[in-house]
């Protein structure tokens, strides 16, 4: 796998989200393959659940969704918040998630 720079990755197309990386060959997320993944999780949502970076988005939306609740409904500055309460937004579990 090649190596980039840190531009390079910041400036990720389409074409070269997979090979964008750090200096330690360490795969670097940024908007624009965050929103790639968003789609393909939107449409494998059962296959992909247990993948470590959803895993962390979920609980990322937990977090957003508590701060959106106690700030009285005012929206989310976190970019995908949109996205993945439309992905998510249906689990039975989320609010028990929230709870615990």
């Amino acid at each position: 796998m090649s190596q980039h720079s840190e531009k390079e990755c910041i400036d990720a197309s389409t074409t070269n989200i997979g090979l964008c990386t750090s200096p330690l060959n360490k795969f670097v997320w940024n908007m624009a393959n965050t929103r790639v993944l968003l789609d393909l999780w939107k449409d494998n949502y059962k296959v992909l659940t247990s993948a470590r970076r959803i895993s962390n988005l979920r609980k990322q939306f937990r977090r957003e969704k508590l701060q959106v609740g106690s700030s009285g409904g005012a929206p989310s500055k976190w970019w995908p918040y949109d996205i993945v309460a439309k992905i998510i937004g249906g689990e039975a579990s989320l609010d028990n998630d929230l709870l615990s």
